[in-house]
């Protein structure tokens, strides 16, 4: 999980580098809409701390049905608290880049320029939070089931997909393609995670009916 939180740092550093190019208002756009899309990841990253702690429990106990009918309803509450998040930061999003923004720049045709540039990163990251709630879900069953290495190779292909959207696509789009960098790290690396999931879960759970089958075949012998 530190590995992950790195990663993270690492890529938001690249993000601000790609940024210099663009001048000073794209900087203070970028950064006052980060802290308003925080507020959001960080509520999503707890849902993945809750899965990751119920997994391990649930994994230690050899209850592998519960694992998978957590990791659904836990999908399901994640992604409609995205929604629910987006929807609501969009609706006072000229609201809360004002009140972000403050008094640190004076001229009326800036904080405009600034308004605009921070609402189009809002709009793009918020279109995509249900990928990044799904992400945080699977990663997170993932180090509750004891497999460290997927997540940190899928926090690594993010990282270079941040790095490469951030640089690339900088150059054709500006702010814009800047705003999809992080959405498109959160696919690339939610791919991994689900594929690494549901094989790993097709095996534990064949291992957990075989050894329900021969419990009860033992229990039935007993008995006779």
């Amino acid at each position: 999980m530190a590995i992950q939180v790195a990663i993270i740092a690492i890529g938001i550093v690249v993000l601000q580098w790609a940024l210099n190019d663009l001048g000073s208002l794209a900087i203070g756009a970028f950064t006052v809409a980060q802290r308003i899309d925080v507020l959001a990841v960080q509520c999503l990253l707890s849902f993945g701390i809750t899965m990751a702690t119920y997994t391990a429990q649930n994994y230690g106990a050899g209850d592998i049905p519960r694992i998978r009918k957590g990791v659904q309803q836990g999908s399901i509450v994640s992604v409609a608290f995205a929604l629910i998040s987006a929807v609501i930061i969009l609706l006072l999003a000229d609201f809360s880049v004002r009140l972000f923004l403050g008094d640190s720049v004076k001229n009326p045709a800036q904080v405009e320029e600034i308004i605009s540039l921070a609402k189009t990163y809002l709009i793009i990251n918020c279109s995509m939070y249900t990928f990044l709630a799904l992400l945080l879900v699977f990663r997170s069953t993932l180090q509750g089931l004891g497999n460290s290495i997927i997540p940190t190779v899928a926090g690594v292909m993010e990282l270079i997909m941040r790095v490469v959207a951030a640089v690339g696509l900088s150059v054709y789009f500006g702010f814009a393609g800047i705003s999809w960098a992080s959405p498109i790290a959160w696919v690339v690396a939610f791919i991994p995670l689900v594929i690494a999931y549901v094989f790993i879960m097709k095996r534990l759970s064949r291992k957990y009916f075989f050894k329900k089958a021969r419990m009860e075949k033992l229990n039935k012998l007993k008995g006779e």
